[in-house]
């Protein structure tokens, strides 16, 4: 009857050492996790702001209006320096 106490008192130290690592494994895996999801969110409105760019662009071809270049131009900026530093976080 000593050993099978004995046996379940390791066990349940173990089991205790387990969950701390285990713990510690998830806290890390998390904060990875909500990394990489900034990160996404910045790339893609990097995208929207270069899709924008370009439908401003294509807009002049329409109306001969040079603003649509210019506001093209500036979403295409935009869009480069936000996917740029969303690339380097």
């Amino acid at each position: 009857m000593a050993s099978v106490g004995a046996k379940l008192t390791d066990d349940s130290e173990r089991y205790a050492s387990e969950a701390e690592n285990i713990g510690t494994l998830a806290q890390r895996l998390d904060a990875e996790s909500k990394h990489s999801e900034q990160r996404a969110l910045r790339l893609d409105v990097r995208e929207g702001f270069l899709e924008l760019g370009l439908v401003m662009c294509s807009l002049y071809f329409l109306s001969r209006k040079r603003l649509f270049v210019s506001l093209g131009g500036a979403g295409a900026v935009a869009g480069t320096l936000i996917g740029a530093f969303g690339w380097l976080s």
